[in-house]
């Protein structure tokens, strides 16, 4: 008889206790793991961004190594590759560059674009 009552007041945690404590663990480790997710997506639309934004500068510093009357800044619509793409439009003897870049994001299942632009002038780029 002895050895029950020290049991029963032997210090330790009960079932119910161990659950509450397994149920608000679980729901903070998700929370955690929502946000790291969150942040991984971020990280490759910015990285997305980037690329596109390098290679209209690319192409954009190319272009400028042209001359003004050269045949790759004739107004129209050019084609780089398969995601790049520039305008050109002539006026007053300036001419206005777009560059065009397009990618699919992978992750949130839609096109995206990044354009640059700038303008030439015949005063200037001879």
């Amino acid at each position: 008889m002895a050895d029950v009552r020290r049991l029963r007041h032997k210090a330790g945690l009960t079932l119910v206790e161990v659950l509450v404590a397994m149920t608000i663990l679980a729901s903070t480790l998700a929370s955690f793991l929502a946000v790291f997710m969150m942040n991984q997506r971020t990280v490759v639309v910015a990285n997305n961004q980037q690329q596109a934004m390098n290679q209209a500068r690319g192409v954009m510093e190319d272009l400028f190594s042209h001359a003004y009357y050269d045949p790759a800044l004739s107004a129209g619509n050019h084609a780089v590759d398969g995601r790049c793409a520039y305008t050109v439009s002539e006026a007053n003897s300036m001419k206005t560059v777009a560059v065009r870049v397009t990618w699919t994001n992978a992750l949130q299942r839609q096109a995206s674009s990044f354009v640059l632009t700038s303008a030439l002038s015949y005063a200037i780029h001879r």
